[in-house]
């Protein structure tokens, strides 16, 4: 995949391709819609990455034959989704452009100038339905900035967030989880050394105070109890908001330090220091690593985990729903196929509306229905024809 491999820190988040062929069927009579479906065909080096559109994802089937349209080399899969459109940072241009999928045609709205943050290892969150937060590192990975963006105006705000001097040894920072809540902006970060020598081994935290001129930085904490800075939103979700604003962060430590679990951290609302009472170990609830977490209400959360006991298949990615206000499993999904791939944006929700892609073994290549109340799944849109992954899916 061409976005996965822009950088060493993008490696240390890579998806583990396999060659997995689906099946020819004929196609569907479906295009654009509220939902999209991002599809690749071929593996690296050699990919295409196509959008399709689809008006609902709950029933019916759709393929590429006849739909979607490629967007190679326009943009990729590491990309923002927003009220009806797309943002993406287009590094071989040095542009910021904003994107409309209609009738087939993948069009730029509009297009700045933008060289500021190494948008592929970066991670993004939004202050409000019009400013857009990217935070990052410069290309070398030894500073970390950041961009406010109005969407309407197209105005940026940049800057520089200074953290506490490289350890000996450690070459570049890396970003992961970003939240903001309450005039506040949380994120998680790690010291790397250069691939493939491990990350530092502890979970490392910053907040900064917001406004609409720059954020000024308040304090960094670490925590011995798990490690690595979670996830770019990019990619996949690693933390949220709840509604009584505070911010759930989950740890990454796989690529760190394999004796380490899976933890998620608290900040309660107005805070700027980690809640020292609650940690939920992750890892003890699912038995294995976990990669992504989606919010679904009331303090649930979709939790996608490595089923590290399965040895005869690929398909060794699983779900499940946790309850993070009182740190319990609450149900493995089990009546879900398993998918393939670790990084990718496959949980969307809106309301009580939860929609998941999986890329199941052989044909079964679905978009699930999750009931928030019953957390029953239901099969919805199978997606045909000859393709490799599904590699995302948004709803606009």
């Amino acid at each position: 995949m061409k976005i996965i491999f822009k950088s060493v820190a993008l490696l240390l988040l890579s998806v583990v391709l396999f060659s997995c062929s689906k099946d020819k069927t004929s196609p569907d009579n479906q295009t654009d819609g509220n939902y999209f479906l991002w599809i690749q065909v071929g593996n690296w080096p050699n990919t295409a990455q196509y959008v399709v559109g689809v008006n609902s994802v709950d029933t019916g089937s759709v393929s590429l034959s006849g739909n979607g349209r490629e967007i190679t080399g326009k943009a990729d899969y590491g990309i923002i989704p927003h009220k009806g459109y797309y943002y993406y940072v287009n590094e071989e241009e040095g542009s910021f452009v904003k994107f409309e999928l209609k009738s087939n045609n993948w069009t730029a709205v509009k297009e700045v100038p933008y060289v500021h943050v190494n948008f592929a290892s970066a991670t993004y969150t939004w202050v409000n339905d019009k400013t857009l937060l990217i935070v990052g590192p410069n290309g070398d990975y030894t500073k970390t900035l950041y961009s406010i963006v109005d969407i309407e105006t197209f105005k940026f705000v940049n800057g520089e967030l200074t953290l506490p001097a490289l350890p000996t040894g450690y070459t570049g920072y890396r970003i992961g989880n970003l939240e903001y809540s309450d005039g506040n902006v949380y994120f998680g970060f790690n010291y790397a050394k250069d691939w493939p020598d491990p990350s530092y081994d502890k979970a490392l935290f910053a907040v900064a105070k917001y406004s609409s001129t720059g954020l000024t930085m308040i304090g960094t904490e670490e925590d011995a109890a798990s490690a690595g800075n979670g996830s770019s939103r990019l990619w996949t979700a690693s933390s949220n908001v709840d509604s009584n604003g505070d911010v759930y962060m989950l740890t990454t430590p796989q690529m760190v330090n394999k004796t380490l679990p899976n933890v998620v951290y608290r900040y309660k609302k107005g805070t700027t220091t980690i809640d020292q009472s609650y940690k939920f170990n992750v890892s003890a609830v699912t038995g294995s690593d976990a990669i992504g977490l989606w919010a679904i209400g009331n303090g649930k959360a979709i939790i996608k985990y490595n089923n590290t006991g399965i040895l005869a298949s690929n398909h060794t990615y699983e779900f499940a729903i946790i309850d993070l206000h009182n740190k319990t499993l609450v149900k493995k999904l089990t009546d879900l196929p398993r998918d393939n791939s670790d990084y990718l944006q496959s949980v969307i929700v809106n309301g009580s509306k939860v929609h998941i892609v999986i890329n199941g073994e052989g044909t079964n290549d679905y978009v699930w229905s999750l009931n928030t109340t019953t957390y029953e799944v239901t099969k919805g849109i199978n997606i045909k024809g000859d393709f490799d992954y599904i590699l995302r899916i948004d709803e606009l």
